[in-house]
């Protein structure tokens, strides 16, 4: 799934023309969905004994990474 993520990211242009500012915020909705779906997958993980307690912290970590540096994108007006 994080590797489907990146590949999704990627495909999107490194500087968007302003007037497009609807792709950049498309962009973002789209990748705090898919955090949203990667923090549940990974405690329906959890909970079925498949991943450890450690692990879940590990990925959480970096979803909580992600979502901060999509927040500072957000903020600064930065396009992913």
């Amino acid at each position: 799934m994080r590797a489907r993520h990146e590949i999704r990211v990627n495909q999107l242009p490194d500087s968007l023309d302003p007037d497009a500012h609807e792709v950049t915020a498309t962009g973002m909705a789209l990748t705090r969905e898919l955090i949203s779906a990667e923090r549940k997958f990974i405690h329906v993980l959890l909970r079925d004994g498949k991943i450890t307690d450690e692990i879940r912290r590990r990925i959480e970590r970096d979803l909580d990474l992600e979502e901060a540096s999509l927040a500072n994108r957000e903020y600064r007006k930065i396009p992913l």
